[in-house]
């Protein structure tokens, strides 16, 4: 499950989406945020903006 960057209403976060059927489960990496679960109407209003790619190395 990769973590995307998505806008959800106005606001864009970092979450993991998650098929459960015909409905969207989006979920924190963050125990402050609860998993949402949404149906398919809503998730078709959500725009995915990239993939959160993480790398251990030091940038220069």
């Amino acid at each position: 499950m990769d973590r995307l960057v998505q806008r959800l209403d106005a606001e864009v976060c970092f979450r993991r989406l998650e098929c459960a059927g015909d409905q969207l489960l989006i979920r924190s990496d963050s125990p402050d945020c609860p998993t949402e679960l949404r149906s398919k109407a809503e998730a078709e209003e959500i725009t995915i903006l990239g993939r959160v790619i993480w790398s251990g190395h030091v940038l220069k």
